[in-house]
């Protein structure tokens, strides 16, 4: 079986790390010189990997230990595990630029200098005892004449680890089974040494020097201290982050913008069952108290998603999607493309991703505390979900069975009070649509909900075509009522299988809309409001306005081209881990073989799916019909039209009256009106900033500029906001 060389780095921070160049490699300990060992019969006494433990009682042979493959040169019984210890000496520390260890082993093992651990490979548990099982099967490799495992051991490692004089290397060896028919244990160690200096022996002939691990893109390390991370609860593990601008990022650099402490689980539902997991992580000081950072340029926080992009083999589905909400202004998770390395082993691309959650900077809402159970204070802020319950209490079926289920407060901290109130708001907005006078201007749906919010959303899922959209990891939120108090939808989450990437449910096709293809599971809202005249006309006038900017297609394809450019070497080492571009990864709907063809069928799936889209968009958008000659168009100038910022407009005054600029949306809602009273035919010019009267910038779209003299329309005409 051809065997890949395995180049992993330890990467436990705690003191500046500063370049030094190597100028050549020397080998301190040889497998095949004499060693202390312990057949584990039964587990070794405390400290035996401590320096002053007295190994007396031990016995000693020629390494490498073991049976069954040739490559031994000590043979013992057929046991589960071996002890190793072999002392070395240390002159001067600053001679080191940083250490090697190889390792030719079979199945698993735990490395420590003077009682530190500094390698191990599919070994669970701090000090696993001598009966241990290792996790994973592991065949030696010199006696195939393959390269050996390589495990780096940076430089501020040894200055933590090694003093001055005599120090110790200590070894456990694991086998998967008690029964397996071998069982391998060599070991060598090297230093790279700064000078020309010698102070050891010259390695063996098959010795490759290992290659820095370097990135353009930010290197975040995870330590766990031997502790396999679980679904829950979280443990404590040590997070450095390495992200330098200037320059590529090493393993080997100091990490600049986080080391320390954070508690950390696994996350995700069917994800789960990937061998490339998805973490959630919870930054904090050394006390244990949470620590907000910013990380990668992202807002200051203390929730984070590291996102393992495994069935999404184009890798940039999330992002692009985030994207898109962002760009038709809604607030959606940021994300920043980092390479993981998990106690020293490399795990591939992943994203780290703000977690959703009430934050000024996330979902922007007042937090909700268990007090506040009454007034005001209790029609806000909550944030919900559809999707799975967490357990059979938690959240309510909508009218048609679909399950909300608490995001925040959650299950377990939401007051009654709180959990009644909420329901009975989201039934009552239920009632509301299947009743008669459900498009009433004042008493209709708009009374619960933010209509456009509703838009964006849909947008994002049928452009996607999402088959988890609307039914699963589909969140809605709600601010009190001083504050608006309306439902509304988003922030969207969770697109890996979006795009075509999904071989049930007809969610591969590039025609139909899914929400009806997810009908039997998605909430009955959106064919209801979709039966709306007015919530259609919204819907139309902004895809048709949003599709000539942020939505068009050259824009979509240019943010996929500069993203996979930036991903281009860190997608190689990424499926060279993960070695699945030919492989069906449940639930590929389509297997290209390369990344470049990932791309290319995403791009062509995109650009089919926005042609259907052009054509299918339900709604009509009426202003497109307005005649210029109508409404005295010679009258009004705006500039430049369509605007991004700041929108100037000249209109002439024939007479002395009482003028009114008004900016409306195309179905009436005023947002911004500014009076002038004129005494004589001038021209007027005003320059409006594109904010609504409660300072909020208005969103992209259309819009009517009016002119109205003595309260009568004078003139209009339609803009276009980017």
């Amino acid at each position: 079986m051809k065997k890949k060389l395995l180049i992993i780095f330890l990467t436990i921070y705690t003191l500046p790390a500063f370049t030094q160049t190597t100028h050549h490699w020397e080998t301190a300990i040889f497998a095949n010189t004499t060693w202390k060992y312990f057949v584990g019969t039964s587990q070794p006494t405390s400290g035996w990997t401590q320096l002053n433990y007295s190994d007396n009682s031990w016995l000693s042979g020629s390494g490498g230990f073991g049976y069954g493959d040739g490559d031994d040169a000590t043979i013992i019984d057929k046991t589960m595990s071996v002890f190793l210890r072999k002392k070395f000496t240390i002159n001067d520390l600053s001679k080191f630029t940083k250490a090697v260890l190889h390792a030719d082993f079979d199945d698993g093992f735990i490395a420590y200098i003077n009682g530190v651990e500094i390698a191990r490979y599919a070994m669970n548990g701090t000090l696993p005892t001598y009966d241990s099982p290792s996790n994973g099967f592991h065949e030696a490799s010199l006696y195939q004449n393959l390269q050996p495992e390589a495990f780096v051991i940076t430089k501020d490692i040894l200055e933590k680890v090694m003093v001055k004089g005599e120090n110790i290397l200590a070894i456990q060896v694991h086998n998967e089974n008690a029964s397996s028919s071998d069982l391998s244990s060599n070991f060598f160690l090297s230093f790279g040494i700064i000078d020309n200096s010698t102070l050891y022996s010259t390695p063996p002939s098959w010795f490759v020097a290992p290659v820095v691990f370097t990135s353009n893109l930010p290197i975040i390390s995870l330590t766990t201290n031997g502790l396999t991370i679980p679904n829950e609860p979280r443990i404590v593990a040590n997070m450095a982050v390495i992200n330098y601008n200037n320059k590529l990022n090493s393993i080997e650099d100091t990490p600049n913008e986080y080391n320390s402490r954070v508690t950390i689980e696994l996350r995700g539902s069917s994800s789960l069952g990937f061998p490339k997991k998805s973490y959630g992580l919870e930054t904090q000081d050394p006390l244990g108290a949470n620590l907000n950072v910013s990380l990668l340029g992202m807002p200051a926080e203390n929730d984070w998603i590291l996102y393992a992009p495994y069935t999404d083999k184009a890798l940039i589905r999330n992002t692009i999607s985030y994207r898109i909400a962002r760009d038709l202004g809604r607030y959606a998770p940021r994300t920043r493309f980092c390479e993981l390395f998990l106690n020293g082993e490399y795990q591939g691309i992943y994203e780290l991703t703000e977690k959703i959650k009430t934050d000024k900077n996330r979902v922007d809402i007042d937090e909700m505390y268990a007090h506040e159970t009454s007034g005001y204070e209790l029609t806000g802020g909550y944030i919900l979900k559809f999707d799975r319950a967490d357990d059979g209490n938690s959240g309510w079926y909508t009218a048609n069975s679909v399950k909300i289920v608490y995001h925040y407060p959650d299950m377990y901290a939401i007051a009654e009070e709180q959990r009644n109130y909420i329901k009975a708001f989201v039934s009552e907005f239920e009632a509301n649509l299947v009743s008669s006078n459900f498009e009433h201007p004042t008493n209709g749906y708009t009374k619960y909900i933010n209509p456009e919010s509703f838009i964006d959303f849909f947008f994002v899922n049928e452009i996607t075509n999402n088959v988890d959209g609307y039914r699963l990891s589909s969140f809605l939120y709600k601010d009190k009522l001083t504050d608006g108090g309306k439902i509304n939808m988003g922030p969207v989450w969770d697109f890996n299988l979006g795009y075509g990437n999904a071989d049930y449910y007809n969610q591969g096709l590039l025609t139909g809309f899914s929400y009806q293809l997810n009908a039997w599971a998605s909430p009955l809202w959106w064919d209801r409001l979709l039966q709306s005249e007015k919530f259609t006309t919204e819907l139309r006038c902004k895809w048709d306005a949003m599709r000539k900017t942020k939505l068009n297609t050259d824009t979509i394809f240019a943010y996929i081209d500069s993203t996979t450019a930036y991903l281009d070497d860190a997608q190689k080492r990424n499926f060279n881990k993960w070695n699945i571009l030919s492989t069906y990864v449940w639930p590929n709907q389509y297997l290209g073989g390369t990344y470049e063809n990932e791309i290319i069928y995403l791009k062509n799936w995109i650009n089919d799916r926005m042609i259907w889209l052009d054509n299918n968009m339900p709604g009509s958008c009426a202003i497109n019909s307005i005649s210029e000659n109508e409404f005295n168009f010679n009258k009004l100038k705006v500039y430049p039209n369509p605007f991004s910022d700041n929108l100037t407009i000249e209109f002439y005054a024939n007479e002395m009256a009482d003028y009114e600029i008004r900016i409306t949306t195309i179905t009436g809602q005023t947002m911004y009106i500014e009076n002038q009273k004129v005494l004589a035919q001038t021209a007027l010019e005003f320059n409006w900033n594109g904010k609504a009267h409660n300072s909020i910038p208005i969103k992209s779209g259309f819009y009517i500029c009016q002119i109205l003299k003595n309260g009568m329309l004078e003139a209009s005409q339609k803009i276009v906001k980017q």
